[in-house]
């Protein structure tokens, strides 16, 4: 099973370190929206969001990102967000940041993490807004962090999220200077101008066709 990011944990790893700053403030944004109970982590990487957040397991598909991922009470599985080896209803809710844009199939990793929590389930979603100013400047210039990645906007995923099963109940945006900050930069409500987009969305009760 093959990763974008099998030979890239060190420049990730990097990419946090040097830009601190942003990163709390994805944090921050996350943390407003983030439930509490059994959490999953889809595409959680080195674990930077998981354990801040209280998530308990965190999933990913490059082996070498979750050798990687040491906090403690984090349990790590090895797997793709199309196909997650758990059963149905057995998370409270699903975190997934930054990662949608890198999934083969990003309308069935939203399908499978509706399947895996329980009737009234949660999702937060963290993108990188490709509508906002400062997404676009951090799109073109991105070189190859992001060249196996594709260019999202809250628009495109707020239809994805209805299609898929899920009702968005709150937007939250940051980094409305870009990534490099000094200080942590405070959230705003809805989205147009962070790049870092905070999504919350909740199961939809209506019954939702699989591709």
């Amino acid at each position: 099973m093959n990763s974008p990011y099998d030979k890239s944990v060190a420049r990730y790893e990097r990419w946090y370190e040097e830009h601190r700053a942003a990163y709390l403030s994805e944090l921050a944004a996350l943390r407003e929206l983030v439930p509490g109970g059994r959490g999953l982590e889809v595409g959680a990487g080195t674990g930077r969001f998981a354990s801040p957040l209280g998530i308990m397991v965190a999933l990913d598909a490059s082996r070498p990102m979750l050798r990687h991922c040491r906090e403690e009470g984090v349990e790590r599985v090895q797997g793709r967000a199309e196909g997650l080896p758990f059963r149905n209803g057995c998370f409270d809710h699903v975190l997934m940041v930054t990662a949608l844009c890198f999934f083969d199939d990003p309308v069935t990793a939203l399908q499978e993490a509706r399947r895996v929590v329980v009737g009234d389930g949660h999702l937060t979603l963290g993108i990188l807004d490709r509508d906002s100013p400062p997404g676009r400047e951090y799109w073109n210039g991105s070189g190859k962090f992001l060249s196996q990645a594709r260019p999202l906007t809250t628009s495109h995923v707020l239809e994805m999220l209805r299609a898929t099963g899920w009702e968005p109940s709150r937007v939250i945006q940051t980094l409305c200077s870009g990534t490099g900050i000094s200080e942590p930069e405070a959230f705003l409500e809805g989205h147009g101008q962070g790049l870092f987009v905070a999504i919350s969305a909740r199961r939809s009760h209506l019954a939702v066709s699989r591709r």
